[in-house]
């Protein structure tokens, strides 16, 4: 085996390898927390570094509901979401996000082009609302979300997640 065949399998080992190396993900950012211990277990989550990469990209240092909210406000096609209901509490704060047809709203904020590759990367070609389901059962501290319920119709199709997540 020539000397730089051999380094390049050595090369695809090592790209292999770092790509599913984790890292600690604390789901509500450290510097926004008031309350909780910056070190307490249920805020943290083991995440593939790449991902969590992707997350900061996508979301800054958002809370779980304002990244939810950023999604969809800033991210979501317009008229997507025809009504939304989120209940939200941590770190001593209780908040309660309702929208009725939230779509129609104008959008201040640019999403920048990055921000939307890093999606791609996090979810894929997954519909918003699934999308956003996984947000807040996955990328959020246990019970920060007692309850959520997305509404669109999609594709002429009416599709309504709820769940009582506590």
């Amino acid at each position: 085996m020539t000397r730089s065949r051999a380094r390049k399998e050595v090369d695809s080992k090592a790209t292999s390898r770092n790509s599913e190396q984790r890292t600690d993900h604390h789901m509500w950012p450290t510097s926004r927390l008031v309350q909780v211990a910056k070190s307490e277990k249920t805020n943290i989550k083991s995440a593939i570094k790449k991902h969590h990469e992707h997350w900061h990209t996508l979301f800054e240092n958002k809370t779980p509901l304002e990244a939810v909210i950023f999604v969809i406000e800033q991210m979501a096609p317009l008229g997507y979401f025809t009504k939304v209901e989120i209940h939200a509490s941590y770190d001593g704060t209780d908040e309660v996000y309702t929208c009725t047809y939230p779509g129609t709203a104008v959008r201040p904020q640019y999403v920048r082009p990055a921000q939307y590759e890093a999606w791609y990367h996090l979810f894929g070609q997954k519909d918003w609302i699934f999308a956003i389901k996984e947000m807040i059962q996955n990328w959020a501290p246990a019970g920060a979300f007692s309850y959520f319920r997305l509404e669109s119709v999609h594709r002429d199709r009416e599709v309504i997640v709820t769940s009582d997540v506590s």
